[in-house]
């Protein structure tokens, strides 16, 4: 059963946390999106890996997330979940440390009256006071008590089903004799009966047995027989499959390049569904992209410092850049302008400014 207070070892937890929206710090995020490998899960140290469990938005489109923790997950004594929008923008990272603890309150013992507490010795040990036994007129159940002394006699109606009138007193000889006298007896005679029918269905079991050394010497038989039939194989069936399988790695050895570039070997693709003019029309596809990445300089909603090093002014215009990590990861915008002597390009606006180190492509 999953816990939703304190949380403890080697025990399912639940707990509810809330995004940070980053394009409006420090509002929530409503509805986050939340994805796989968005929440990973290090134990004691261990590397981060995704929880076993999404986390969901609970209640739907609200801003609190519901986050479940596996046993598995829970059990150290340092749980650190790490939340981060691998997608990128909606909601900031975020970092949470759960100590998962051995026991619980919970865990603890009670009497049947809350808000009293049990009595223990110096050395944990936990006793009974019998001066000082609560309600002494009522009757208490001392079975498995080791009683040394025995004052009072009472009488016990649990020993034996409802035969109060032969147990009116154990603690006397009298009354020990009358149980015997009772009850052993037919006691007795049941286990004899019991017996008789045990050796009965003794009897009907041995000839269903049969005979052990006729069984045995069938069963070593079997085994040489086998034996045989495996030796067989192993002189001739194995090598004559070993002689096929060589023949086929010599036959594709013979297939493979003399030389391996960097132990790969290399293919062109002639045609794509048994077409060529589609393969040629990829490749030319392909020469035309360029790709770069944003530098240190101006970097805005329209306007991107890049490492490109084409010369010629407004050469890109026309053309798409779409960005392939940051924050505009996925984003594409249309080239109005370029300068080619610090190669920056400005495009129409995007929703945020891309970070040096940004990459893109030209299409």
């Amino acid at each position: 059963m999953a816990e939703n207070t304190i949380p403890k070892n080697a025990i399912e937890w639940i707990t509810y946390i809330s995004l940070v929206s980053t394009a409006s710090r420090p509002d929530l995020q409503a509805n986050p999106t939340i994805a796989a490998g968005d929440f990973q899960v290090s134990t004691d140290g261990s590397a981060f890996t995704n929880l076993d469990s999404i986390p969901v938005v609970t209640p739907a489109s609200g801003v609190m997330v519901k986050l479940t923790l596996s046993i598995a997950e829970m059990t150290g004594d340092n749980v650190t979940v790490k939340c981060i929008d691998a997608a990128g923008g909606e909601w900031d990272d975020l970092m949470l440390s759960v100590h998962p603890a051995t026991r619980k309150l919970e865990d603890l013992g009670f009497p049947t009256t809350s808000g009293r507490s049990l009595d223990v010795s110096l050395g944990g040990e936990a006793g009974v006071d019998w001066a000082n036994v609560g309600s002494p007129t009522t009757a208490v159940d001392l079975s498995g008590t080791d009683i040394q002394l025995c004052d009072t006699v009472t009488v016990n109606t649990d020993v034996r089903g409802t035969d109060s009138a032969a147990l009116a007193s154990v603690c006397t000889e009298v009354r020990l004799a009358e149980l015997a006298a009772a009850n052993l007896p037919t006691d007795i005679a049941a286990v004899k009966t019991d017996t008789a029918a045990t050796l009965v269905d003794t009897a009907d079991m041995q000839p269903k047995i049969g005979t052990p050394a006729t069984d045995v010497s069938a069963d070593i038989a079997a085994v040489k027989v086998d034996t045989a039939a495996t030796l067989v194989d192993t002189g001739t069936t194995i090598p004559a499959t070993i002689t096929t399988l060589q023949s086929d790695t010599d036959d594709i050895q013979t297939r493979l390049p003399a030389a391996l570039v960097g132990g790969l070997m290399s293919s062109d693709v002639t045609a794509i569904s048994t077409s060529t003019d589609a393969a040629d029309k990829l490749e030319a596809s392909a020469e035309v992209l360029v790709t770069g990445a944003a530098e240190a300089g101006t970097l805005s909603t329209t306007v991107m410092t890049t490492d490109l090093t084409e010369a010629t002014d407004d050469h890109y215009n026309g053309r798409l850049v779409t960005w392939t990590s940051g924050v505009l990861i996925g984003q594409q915008s249309d080239i109005t302008a370029y300068l080619g002597s610090t190669g920056r390009l400005t495009y129409t606006a995007v929703t945020e400014a891309p970070s040096a180190t940004d990459s893109f492509v030209i299409q």
